[in-house]
């Protein structure tokens, strides 16, 4: 499995207009063999930043693509791609800490908190959202939410028997609840 991990690094200092073919043959030209290159896109203006991610073999030879300065005249940094600090959240079920591939939970609407999938909700997207997880004002992929486990402490006495019980309903990954809440 080791052999299949990726390198995901983002590429800063070019401008949007950066040709990914002239990147990709740069970068084989400093002896790095990418797999995958990508501009990335600002989701909220939907418009194109002077960030592009490159995928590669995670091999040690390939860590030196962070010692890079230029591409052709531009000055960029190489930075690791920066992993999302919040736990993993079901889109079917709202709860944290598994997938909707893995829930066999009832659906509830991320916007209204309704018994059905986010997909079928009929709510305008101005209508007030409730969340699925507090019944406060907003979504339940609200960062700010109390209930999201990045805004809870976990206190010494809970066991990682008491993580798993909240967490239960999804048999395939207690294993996978496990690695979150070891101390």
């Amino acid at each position: 499995m080791a052999h299949n991990k990726q390198l995901k690094v983002v590429i800063r200092g070019l401008p949007t207009d950066f040709n990914q073919e002239e990147l990709m043959s740069e970068l084989h030209a400093f002896g790095f063999t990418p797999n995958h290159i990508s501009l990335l896109r600002n989701r909220k203006t939907n418009t194109n930043m002077p960030l592009f991610l490159v995928t590669l073999p995670k091999c040690p030879a390939n860590q030196d693509i962070f010692n890079m300065k230029t591409i052709g005249f531009f000055r960029v940094v190489v930075e690791p791609l920066n992993k999302s600090s919040m736990p993993p959240q079901c889109y079917r079920c709202q709860e944290f800490f598994h997938h909707s591939r893995f829930c066999a939970r009832a659906p509830k609407c991320l916007k209204c908190s309704g018994g059905h999938l986010t997909s079928e909700c009929t709510k305008s997207a101005k209508a007030q959202a409730k969340c699925a997880n507090c019944s406060g004002p907003h979504p339940a992929n609200f960062s700010g939410c109390p209930k999201n486990p990045i805004n809870t402490k976990i206190t010494a006495k809970q066991t990682d028997e008491e993580c798993l019980a909240r967490a239960s309903g999804c048999a395939q990954e207690k294993t996978v609840n496990k690695t979150y809440f070891r101390g």
